[in-house]
């Protein structure tokens, strides 16, 4: 119900349109000018960029809030594009099908890598209570973004992380006929990598981690299994 009046108003606006159009209250009803903060429904379909569309078409959303509402929408956009397949999130960029699971064929070398030793490793940093859930912490981020970086200058692209191992694709799409080859080369780069971590020194002793890689290359089909809540990427 509209505050001023008894009118309805549409889902996410705080006033009814009679109101919202009036430009002595259109930007306090839906915008707080002084933090650049839109007061709409925090749901996710209110920061749709075709909601904000809808609202902006329909006097509700002044013009001077676009370019923060915009930029809110990309700044919500980078943090969540580090746990999404780059493929995937293009694909929803592109063509957004939100909640929709399926699969499709790609082409081309997937990259997995597995490590060994960190087992030891960290059953007993974790003996050690904060200090020691801390140095696993360091230690895993600084491997594995040894890692990444290997894979993503070879064109690889990185698909997920499961406990110590990380799967990646290299796309014939993008790499040519010669992925097979250049994720060969990423596997060797990855074991190259591995020579910082023979001997760690830590606060619970000396440990050393090995790298397992295997690449397979061919057609695989990288499925989007899960409901539509959860949706989760596997390629076989």
């Amino acid at each position: 119900m509209c505050s001023p009046c008894p009118r309805s108003h549409a889902p996410g606006v705080l006033l009814c349109a009679h109101h919202t159009t009036r430009p002595s209250q259109r930007n306090t009803a839906v915008f707080d000018t002084a933090t650049a903060a839109p007061l709409l429904d925090p749901s996710a379909e209110a920061l749709a960029p075709a909601r904000l569309a809808e609202l902006a078409r329909a006097g509700a959303l002044p013009p001077e809030a676009l370019p923060a509402a915009c930029e809110r929408l990309r700044s919500e956009l980078r943090a969540i594009a580090s746990y999404v397949p780059e493929t995937l999130l293009r694909q929803q960029i592109e063509a957004p099908r939100p909640g929709l699971v399926g699969g499709a064929y790609w082409d081309g070398s997937v990259l997995f890598a597995d490590l060994s030793g960190f087992t030891a490793l960290s059953a007993q940093l974790s003996t050690l209570g904060k200090q020691g859930a801390e140095e696993i912490s360091t230690i895993i981020n600084a491997l594995f973004g040894a890692l990444v970086d290997e894979v993503l200058r070879y064109g690889g692209e990185l698909l997920k992380f499961g406990g110590d191992a990380l799967t990646a694709f290299f796309h014939a799409a993008t790499l040519g006929e010669a992925h097979a080859a250049i994720a060969a080369r990423a596997a060797l780069a990855l074991q190259e990598r591995m020579v910082w971590f023979r001997a760690i020194e830590t606060r619970a002793g000396t440990f050393s981690l090995k790298l397992r890689v295997g690449v397979h290359s061919g057609r695989g089909f990288a499925a989007q299994v899960g409901d539509p809540g959860h949706i989760e990427l596997v390629v076989t």
